[in-house]
């Protein structure tokens, strides 16, 4: 019986484990991280040098490591700018932190095989394939 009991959590942990891991390896949309997006507008507003160069220094605390964390969000950015600035953003932000293609195509290895067409079109461009 303990037998059973133990191959049946084993079975349990496999397959919680493979879920997990196929939610973390493919995802449909960005959800927006509203500490991150309200520093992403803060460096879009930025009226000087110093204030982008403060937006930057708390994306960079923030942005996770390899910025893993920064670089869907964006992409979401860029989906839902409304002007200039906000859809130029993104793209100074790269520049000035010093983000990687590498660092950007392991940020959205999880989103590439997503359904919406627009995400997607978003994601191509930034990588600029």
């Amino acid at each position: 019986m303990a037998y059973r009991v133990c191959l049946t959590a084993a079975a349990v942990t496999a397959l919680v484990l493979l879920l997990t891991l196929r939610i973390g390896l493919a995802a449909e949309t960005i959800e927006p991280n509203p500490a991150l997006q309200a520093q992403i507008a803060q460096a879009a507003a930025a009226r000087n040098a110093a204030e982008l160069d403060t937006a930057l220094a708390a994306l960079k605390a923030g942005g996770g490591p390899h910025y893993a964390a920064l670089i869907p969000q964006l992409v979401y950015a860029l989906m839902h700018a409304t002007d200039e600035p906000a859809a130029m953003i993104p793209g100074v932000i790269i520049d000035r932190l010093g983000i990687s293609k590498e660092q950007l195509r392991t940020a959205l290895a999880p989103y590439r095989t997503t359904s919406d067409a627009r995400l997607k079109r978003q994601i191509d461009n930034l990588l600029g394939e």
